[in-house]
């Protein structure tokens, strides 16, 4: 289990998560995170089209122990 930081590249409004770190498999997979029917994040509120073409960066930053779950491990909020 790798984990990967999402960052948004996009104009970041208030009552909108910014970045977060996921576990996953792969990118595709901590992307599917946020995208997949996950509008309570509001990563794609903003987004008429397609939320899977929602501008955000995907970084590696390091494994996961053997006892991490996939799944969002911690976000940031920018509260209004």
């Amino acid at each position: 289990m790798n984990l990967y930081l999402i960052t948004r590249n996009d104009n970041v409004g208030y009552d909108e998560y910014d970045s977060a770190v996921i576990a996953a498999e792969t990118e595709e997979s901590a992307k599917s995170f946020i995208v997949d029917g996950n509008e309570i994040w509001g990563w794609t509120r903003n987004y008429s089209s397609d939320p899977k073409n929602i501008d955000i960066s995907i970084k590696l930053i390091g494994v996961a122990t053997p006892d991490i779950e996939a799944g969002i491990l911690i976000a940031s909020f920018n509260a209004g």
